[in-house]
């Protein structure tokens, strides 16, 4: 965050004088999209590259398919859709098509990719998007591939799958410096990347401090009676008369449990 605040500094200031040094620019950009490629290994894998924090699993990669989409999946003719990896595991079909249900076509997707390390989801607006461990990212870009029955993909051959990776919050590489338009532009991204820097500490320092509290109960009681504590006390907060000065408490927890992700995590089962 320090080099992005200098790097924005230098930006703006050079931007008042009307006067560019390029060559320090770039040497600045340099030296973040290095620090960038160090990201997984300095975070131990639990930060994406859209700066989102993974305790307890390893970062994923989000990506999205041309061709797999809900809409696309639910309606026209019925079609036998056959994945593979590379001929490491055995192909998975999905029957897709003839009017089936969002949630069908989601269940079906995550019950046939799930074993080649895919997950199938629906974002806050119910679009389908899929992950992976973020370290596997690249095997699986290079080496999925996908046979139809011709309707929404090819049959015969099998085809690589047209996977697209959700764009890193990050990418100094593509800010262009030579001119006065370039740095402007750059400018603007580097202030979006600095808030959303700002946003993934504040949910490092929450989660640090949530883990310490954790301990410290922890040491001071048994977890069977932590856990109970927490469930009653839970359950009295949710029963409480119908004001809203108790939810106040409970929203923060609750805080981007959209339906989509719900229906998601439910698919998995």
């Amino acid at each position: 965050l320090r080099q992005m605040e200098s790097f924005k500094g230098n930006l703006s200031r050079q931007l008042s004088q009307r006067q560019l040094d390029s060559g320090s620019l770039k040497f600045q950009r340099g030296e973040l999209e290095a620090n960038w490629q160090r990201r997984q290994g300095d975070s131990a894998g639990s930060l994406d590259s859209q700066l989102r924090l993974s305790l307890g699993a390893p970062a994923r990669q989000s990506f999205t398919a041309r061709g797999l989409d809900l809409d696309s999946l639910t309606g026209g003719q019925p079609e036998t859709l056959v994945f593979a990896l590379d001929g490491q595991t055995a192909p998975a079909a999905v029957r897709v098509g003839d009017g089936i249900s969002r949630d069908a076509a989601l269940r079906r997707l995550n019950q046939a990719l799930g074993p080649l390390g895919v997950r199938c989801e629906l974002d806050d607006h119910g679009r389908l998007g899929f992950s992976c461990s973020e370290q596997d990212w690249a095997r699986l870009r290079d080496s999925l591939t996908v046979r139809g029955g011709g309707m929404r993909f090819p049959s015969g051959m099998p085809q690589p799958l047209p996977a697209q990776a959700e764009p890193a919050a990050l990418d100094a590489g593509q800010w262009q410096l030579d001119d006065h338009a370039q740095v402007r532009q750059t400018l603007q991204g580097v202030l979006r990347s600095i808030a959303q820097l700002q946003q993934t500490r504040a949910a490092i320092g929450s989660a640090i401090a949530e883990a310490r509290q954790s301990i410290g109960q922890l040491a001071r009681t048994d977890e069977q009676s932590w856990a109970s504590g927490f469930v009653s006390d839970f359950n009295a907060r949710l029963n409480q008369t119908a004001d809203f000065n108790h939810l106040q408490q409970l929203v923060p927890a609750l805080l981007g449990i959209s339906r989509y992700r719900v229906i998601s995590l439910l698919s998995l089962r």
